[in-house]
């Protein structure tokens, strides 16, 4: 009786090993997936020198994959730096958690 109960209680540990592993592994998916976003959108508005346009493009493609970004700029001297910051979500569902994370990044224009 007693190797089964010892059986048992390892059973349980190891499941719930696994799916701590599970989670974290889908925490940092989901962060991997945020900073790759981030840099191919700074990388397509730094080539297009913050066009309106494009800034406007990269907008509505953070919110259609669930992000928000926000793009702001300070004008200093012959250089104008732009600041970004790509808001994102962190779900695991089974434990009810929920967390917001930000990614910031600065790029600087000449006013050439």
């Amino acid at each position: 009786m007693r190797l089964a109960i010892e059986t048992f209680v390892c059973a349980i540990l190891i499941s719930l090993l696994v799916l701590l592993g599970m989670f974290t592994q889908q925490v940092d998916m989901n962060t991997g997936n945020a900073k790759q976003f981030c840099s191919s959108a700074i990388n397509r508005m730094e080539s297009a020198e913050f066009a309106n346009e494009v800034v406007d493009q990269c907008k509505s493609d953070a919110t259609a994959s669930g992000y928000q970004l926000t793009v702001t700029s300070a004008t200093s001297g012959d250089a104008t730096t732009y600041t970004t910051v790509l808001t994102y979500k962190v779900k695991v569902p089974l434990f009810q958690f929920e967390r917001e994370y930000q990614i910031k990044q600065a790029a600087e224009v000449n006013n050439d």
